[in-house]
């Protein structure tokens, strides 16, 4: 973003994040003035908390299959998707 702000007036600015990892992540915001020699940085963290592996439907704390008929093969299929640049191993 770039721009002007003019003497003795004041702007908002939204400051937007959406992560797709989980930990600490660090930036930087700077407002400089026209002279190069005046200027204000302003530190940005957040933090990713959670998991970047996401399942559909939502796998929840028990799996409940139902009522189901003894000596029968029965299956639910998990659709999991990886919002990540992180491999992840899945035994």
């Amino acid at each position: 973003m770039e721009g002007i702000i003019p003497p003795n007036s004041q702007i908002k600015v939204n400051v937007e994040v959406t992560l797709q990892e989980v930990g600490y992540h660090n930036a930087a915001f700077t407002v400089q003035g026209a002279d190069a020699k005046n200027f204000v940085t302003v530190a940005l963290v957040a933090k990713g908390v959670g998991t970047s592996l996401v399942f559909d439907p939502p796998l929840q704390d028990v799996l409940d299959f139902g009522l189901l008929f003894t000596y029968g093969t029965y299956c639910l299929i998990f659709h999991m998707f990886m919002h990540s640049g992180t491999a992840f191993s899945v035994k």
